[in-house]
């Protein structure tokens, strides 16, 4: 088959009518000019995309990709708005500060905050050794049950 056609996928965005498109395009190896378009998916997006963008997989959005920080970094910016709280007039404006030097939004400096206070005990919730050990249990657990089942049905 690949001797006859060569395969490509092309992803189609109509901003006059919203549609984007995902096709398969067929081409026929003896004669490239000959090709047939396979309509795959086609779904009405009422957001625009925009470059560097990417559309979600699971909702009708279109999103854009952060490059995640670093552990230091996270560790860093929460200590540096600990520390320099007293000298904001809040703790919002220290985020919204401190994030802006650091390339974040604040809600994204304050899930870090929470989390570290969570960590530490002082916050309320469950901390992350606690979880990862209850998510590696429940993993474990899982496995367990479907192996026993497993046995019993061969019994």
């Amino acid at each position: 088959l690949q001797d006859i056609y060569h395969f490509n996928t092309g992803i189609t965005y109509y901003s006059e009518t919203g549609i984007i498109t995902l096709q398969l395009i067929i081409y026929e190896v003896n004669r490239p000019w000959v090709c047939r378009r396979l309509l795959i998916y086609s779904r009405r997006c009422h957001y625009t995309p925009r470059a560097g963008y990417a559309l979600s997989n699971t909702r009708n959005r279109f999103y854009k990709r952060q490059a995640s920080h670093s552990l230091e970094v996270r560790a860093r910016a929460v200590r540096m708005v600990l520390e320099n709280e007293g000298e904001y007039s809040s703790r919002w404006a220290a985020i919204t500060s401190i994030s802006a030097k650091i390339g974040c939004v604040p809600q994204t400096l304050i899930s870090w905050i929470e989390r570290t206070e969570v960590d530490d005990g002082i916050g309320a919730g469950v901390p992350t050794d606690v979880a990862d050990k209850l998510k590696a249990l429940a993993r474990e657990n899982r496995e367990l049950r479907q192996a026993n089942e497993i046995l019993l049905n061969r019994a």
